[in-house]
């Protein structure tokens, strides 16, 4: 963060309560775990969990010059889905570092609800007024569902979540667009998502 990264300017930051970073193939990743534990006592993860097909299909929507993602195959992007998710419930297997599990969907839909529970669990102070802007700026469009072939293990982690390989509505444009076209309808009339 003093130095700058890439692109990145240099920062400094006084007084520094909290570090997020949002990479779980870095947090999460066996080798870094120890590190943190050892160098960030307390330390929690909030575990967004997301469908792997949109993970998929926003992976590929990166821009070119994301040198992870975007040469990968759909394969290849689930094969990492499916690894980083098998790290998660190794950690939650040893019970040592405290994790909330969010799945993206709720924080679009019940966004109010899912933020008091991350600011619950990290024990931060908020107000009603951070909520409802929360609220105000979520937009909770739905995209076209890909349908992906999966490995077993892909499906087995995938089922943990609820998740499903076949989403007829979700794989259907006219669904989409007409759930859309309604939500943008409700923004313009009520202000909110």
């Amino acid at each position: 963060m003093e130095n700058g990264v890439g692109k990145i300017k240099p920062v400094q930051k006084e007084n520094l309560l909290w570090i997020g970073d949002q990479k779980p193939f870095q947090q999460i990743d066996p080798e870094i775990v120890p590190f943190s534990k050892e160098h960030f006592p307390g330390f929690k993860f909030i575990h967004l969990i997301r469908h792997p097909f949109p993970v998929v299909r926003s992976a590929k929507n990166f821009p070119a010059d994301d040198l992870l993602w975007k040469t990968m195959s759909e394969k290849e992007i689930l094969k990492q889905w499916t690894q980083h998710e098998s790290w998660i419930q190794l950690e939650k297997d040893k019970n040592e570092v405290p994790m909330l599990d969010v799945k993206y969907e709720d924080i679009i839909s019940q966004t109010q609800r899912e933020m008091v529970r991350m600011f619950e669990f990290l024990e931060v102070t908020y107000d009603q007024a951070i909520l409802d802007q929360a609220r105000k700026i979520t937009r909770s469009t739905i995209r076209l569902h890909p349908r992906l072939s999966c490995p077993p293990e892909t499906e087995a982690i995938m089922s943990l979540y609820g998740y499903k390989t076949k989403s007829f509505w979700l794989e259907t444009p006219l669904y989409i667009k007409s759930v859309n076209w309604l939500r943008k309808i409700k923004r313009k009339v009520t202000g909110t998502w």
